[in-house]
């Protein structure tokens, strides 16, 4: 039995108290980081940003992938996705910005979805991600 139909047996429940919701949610994670490669040697932001790379073109590539497969794998009766919520280190908000222009949904970021930093980065940067003015 699933947990729906036992819910929906449960003599304390009506016919009419079950209501049914099928959302359908993906957990994603940020394409090719460029300081995975070589080119971050010479990166601008290696200096300016060491702790949030932007992607590979073929990270961006491959995010738009999954944007595609998401769109053509929604599991039948599913509500469509509505919206994208994302980290807002770069790599993750252009991961997340090509999957919602495929889709044609937005993107919200949230502060506190990220990496944890302990002492040891404390003296490489105070602010380890950008702005929302900066990632527009």
């Amino acid at each position: 039995d699933t947990e729906f139909e036992r819910i929906a047996r449960d003599p304390h429940v009506q016919g009419d108290d079950v209501l049914t919701l099928r959302q359908a949610v993906a957990v994603v994670r940020h394409g090719e980081r460029v300081d995975s490669t070589l080119a971050w040697a010479s990166h601008p932001d290696r200096v300016s940003w060491p702790l949030d790379p932007p992607l590979t073109a073929r990270g961006l590539e491959r995010s738009r992938d999954v944007g595609f497969h998401l769109e053509k794998n929604l599991p039948e009766g599913a509500a469509p996705f509505e919206v994208v919520v994302s980290s807002p280190f770069l790599r993750c908000a252009e991961t997340a910005s090509e999957i919602a222009r495929v889709l044609d949904i937005p993107v919200v970021f949230d502060r506190n979805m990220g990496e944890i930093f302990g002492e040891a980065f404390r003296d490489v940067q105070d602010r380890p991600y950008r702005s929302p003015g900066e990632l527009a």
